[in-house]
């Protein structure tokens, strides 16, 4: 498709948006989104993806089948051979095509197989027509991202914070050199785990445009949905093929994803179905090394998070608690400001408490959907999207941690479609709340200066007095004064 037809759609895209915000139907947007995204494939579906995860006003779309959007790529047609040749010179002939044609394609990249020193190998190669139009779709999706903040103002996530965030994934996805480099880190890092299989990567003839890779088989979580989706009971499929215990496998690579972020500052970036294969002998491989996850800046207060939701899973969850610690990771340059003037302000928590007191009447209004929600442990969901709905408290959330809260929901979402989550989840918890108990994290993120802050702090209590006059009385009535 040229860049003028795809100009083109994204401007009919956004004149539907125009008119049905103009018209009242703003519940539509988020489908609609979708539709005309997902029409246009590569890059765009990569912004669908973290629209759908970061952005409450697309989290309608989580009944969808999120994981549809992640096999939707398309093939270029490309001579490997000559690529190959052009890539490599003489060490071409060490190569030997399975085929000229790929066998699998992602956003990017499209996959062959080979043979390489008599071993299986895949050859990963960059699309042309990704290196060709990226920068112009970026420009597109940054001017389309700024269409979605204007037609949905009351979110509390940016679309075009979580545009920025795109590129700077996209850069680090169509650099091969990096993702090759990345891919060898998590090769030695797991060379020895009971669990986890990673590929080796040939770095000899890995360039800027192709990665070469250890051909892993074993079975596609992908190709276990579509089995389920016949009817299958993937668990006892997983017994007949491979001997291995699904449950096991899915615990061993969540409590690995989530552990990984304590211990080493980042983890696997891209769990989506179709990267993860599983094993005999309950090991479980990971392929595509595009995207490494960073850890949330506050870990201390991500170690917070995660006692709570050891909490959740066993039973008892402390909503006060839990938000409070969801508000410290996530809750932005307003729960920033309210840190950094603890020492100025005579009440400073005043903020926080009246966001969390707000949650909780929600919460004792006795709704069936948020009941049905609190006891199927989706707390995320239930704060961002019912307790916080049209952002009634006014708050920008932190896109800090974006690919780590993307991995999370993907793996998330997955243990949920094989009908395992709460089978899956508190074991994880369980485990990863023992192993990081009483050990001492470091926050990473940078201290507001308190001119700032109290700058943040009286707009934000601006919106909040013409938004939600209650929560502004609240706080007022809290005594947040300077000292």
């Amino acid at each position: 498709m040229s860049n003028s037809s795809r100009l083109w759609k994204i401007i009919k895209l956004g004149m539907r948006c125009l008119r049905m915000t103009l018209s009242g139907r703003r519940e539509e947007l988020a489908g609609t989104v979708y539709v005309g995204l997902r029409e246009l494939g590569g890059v765009y579906i990569k912004f669908l993806q973290l629209l759908v995860v970061h952005s409450e006003a697309f989290r309608s779309l989580a009944d969808y089948d999120m994981y549809d959007v992640y096999d939707q790529a398309v093939y270029d047609d490309i001579d490997i051979e000559k690529l190959l040749w052009s890539e490599l010179g003489e060490k071409a002939t060490e190569i030997r095509l399975v085929s000229s044609r790929p066998f699998a394609a992602g956003s990017f990249g499209q996959v062959y197989r080979a043979s390489y020193q008599e071993q299986d190998i895949i050859v990963k190669v960059l699309r042309p027509s990704v290196q060709r139009h990226l920068s112009f779709d970026l420009r597109l999706i940054s001017g389309l991202s700024r269409l979605i903040d204007l037609v949905s103002a009351d979110s509390a996530v940016s679309a075009r914070r979580v545009c920025k965030d795109l590129i700077r994934v996209t850069r680090a996805e169509t650099d091969y050199i990096l993702e090759a480099d990345y891919a060898a880190t998590m090769y030695k890092r797991y060379q020895n785990h009971p669990n986890l299989v990673i590929p080796f990567t040939f770095r000899e003839i890995s360039t800027n445009h192709l990665i070469c890779q250890e051909y892993v088989g074993g079975v596609s979580a992908s190709n276990l949905l579509r089995l389920q989706d016949q009817g299958v009971d993937v668990r006892h499929y997983i017994q007949e093929m491979t001997g291995s215990d699904l449950a096991v496998q899915m615990i061993a690579f969540g409590t690995e994803l989530l552990l990984s972020a304590f211990a080493y500052g980042t983890t696997y970036g891209d769990p989506h179905p179709g990267n993860i294969k599983f094993l005999p002998h309950n090991k479980v491989a990971l392929i595509d090394y595009g995207l490494q996850a960073t850890s949330p800046k506050n870990l201390p207060a991500f170690q917070r998070l995660v006692e709570q939701y050891r909490n959740v899973y066993n039973g008892q969850p402390d909503i006060s608690a839990y938000s409070r610690a969801l508000l410290d990771v996530y809750g932005g340059d307003v729960i920033d400001a309210v840190r950094a003037l603890e020492s100025q302000l005579r009440n400073s928590s005043v903020v926080v408490d009246a966001i969390v007191q707000g949650a909780e009447q929600l919460l004792d209004a006795g709704d069936p959907n948020t009941r049905r929600l609190l006891e199927d442990n989706r707390l995320s969901y239930l704060f961002n999207n019912v307790l916080n709905k049209n952002n009634r408290f006014c708050l920008q959330y932190d896109v800090d941690g974006a690919e780590f809260i993307r991995a999370s929901v993907l793996f998330t979402k997955l243990t949920r479609l094989f009908g395992m989550n709460q089978e899956v989840m508190q074991p994880t918890y369980n485990t990863v709340a023992e192993l990081i108990r009483g050990r001492t994290f470091v926050s990473q993120k940078d201290v507001l200066h308190p001119e700032a802050a109290l700058e943040i702090i009286a707009g934000w209590l601006d919106q909040v007095s013409l938004k939600n006059p209650y929560l502004h009385q609240q706080i007022i009535r809290g005594e947040l004064t300077h000292a």
